[in-house]
């Protein structure tokens, strides 16, 4: 249910208002989680504990509407648990619409990185987005956007989008997020491609130690100085996929590429290097633009109807993920993980309940989950309820 909202205006009439209002929706998502066979998972790319327990996966306020058809506004508020801090601004954009396929404006959100990337979490197919996501697409980044859609014929077009995002410390001073992704809707009914590009580059701050001969002073006499630098990296991502989703039928599989990364201490290669060095060259030395990564997944889903009035639909589903944690190392650094699970349907509205099991088929040897040594990665029950107003 929509709930609209608007201040008066002295001198119109009901009529002319109802352009201008937005519509406001509630969503929550509740879900308890129990783990088995390991002490330590990824949850989209970050290691932490596996600990049971009930959580808010989500729970937030939308508030999203259009101004004479030229304007479009989105506004989300509220916390995940995938989102650092409790209460924030999650996504947010204000859109101007000079010509009826483009769009231009600024956004805070997903960008169009493939599809698993581009959607909400929540919304997925499966309960959550690949554990290795976070490699490949920063949350919600804050940037220009430029976007292009248009149809082709019935069933074919076009989906372009341009945006211009501040980097992962949140300016563009030495560091930025620069993705062009593209969705193209085949003639084939409902088979959709889709492509994406980042150019990746962000800053490491550090300190180093430096001297000065004291003037008048003795020949060993100095003074120690701090002098504040920082070393710039380069890398990029790339995504590759297909999504078919018609006849009650959910296939997609997508391929990841990547080079360059921040957190090389998940690779014990790059934490040994680390360890080694003194700490005015932990950060300057640090080899981060030598790393790659390619992972890919793929995953169908069927949905039964069921319209009895309690339940609206069933829809059971399974998918496979392959991560290469360091492509350009020798050694065992390949994790897969299958998962498997159902959702189904409650009441006419959008709420569903899920059951999600993922279990780790196989795990890097050599790869390990940083600050938990070279524990297993741990298998995961998930179940979640998740409604929305």
């Amino acid at each position: 249910m929509a709930l609209g909202c608007a201040s008066t205006l002295v001198g119109q009439d009901s009529s002319s208002q109802k352009h201008y209002l937005p519509s406001v929706h509630l969503e929550m998502a509740l879900q308890a989680e129990s783990y088995s066979s390991g002490d330590s998972t990824y949850f989209i790319a970050k290691a932490r504990r596996a600990e049971s327990g009930f959580t808010i996966r989500e729970a937030k306020i939308l508030i999203e509407g259009i101004y004479e058809q030229y304007l479009e506004y989105n506004l989300e508020v509220g916390s995940a648990s995938c989102l650092a801090g409790g209460f924030l601004v999650m996504e947010a954009g204000i859109l101007l619409k000079p010509h009826p396929h483009w769009k231009v404006g600024v956004t805070k959100g997903h960008v169009l990185r493939g599809f698993e990337m581009n959607q909400e979490c929540v919304q997925l197919l499966t309960a959550e987005k690949p554990l290795f996501a976070m490699k490949y697409s920063p949350c919600h980044p804050l940037g220009a956007k430029v976007e292009f859609e248009r149809d082709f014929g019935e069933h074919s077009g076009l989906l372009a989008q341009l945006v211009v995002a501040e980097g992962t410390g949140g300016t563009l001073d030495d560091e930025h997020d620069i993705n062009l992704g593209v969705h193209y809707r085949t003639p084939f009914p409902d088979f959709t491609l889709a492509g994406s590009y980042t150019s990746w580059r962000w800053n490491a701050p550090f300190v180093r130690k430096d001297s000065i001969p004291v003037p008048g002073g003795a020949r060993d006499d100095y003074t120690i100085i701090w002098i504040e630098d920082k070393a710039v990296y380069d890398g990029y991502r790339a995504i590759v996929g297909f999504d078919y989703d018609a006849r009650n039928l959910q296939l997609r599989g997508e391929a990841f590429f990547g080079k360059a990364y921040k957190d090389l201490l998940d690779i014990p290669h790059y934490a040994e290097i680390w360890a080694d060095s003194s700490n005015a060259t932990k950060i300057a030395k640090a080899p981060f633009e030598e790393l790659e990564m390619n992972a890919f997944l793929v995953q169908a889903g069927y949905t039964f109807p069921l319209n009895n009035g309690q339940f609206s639909y069933l829809q059971p589903y399974i998918q496979y993920q392959w991560w290469d944690q360091a492509v350009n190392l020798d050694g065992d650094y390949q994790s897969a993980f299958l998962t498997i699970g159902f959702n189904v349907g409650i009441g006419p509205g959008d709420a569903r309940f899920r059951i999600d099991y993922q279990t780790c088929l196989s795990f890097a040897g050599d790869g390990g989950l940083p600050g938990y040594g070279e524990d297993q990665h741990a298998d995961r029950l998930l179940a979640r309820l998740q409604v929305g107003l």
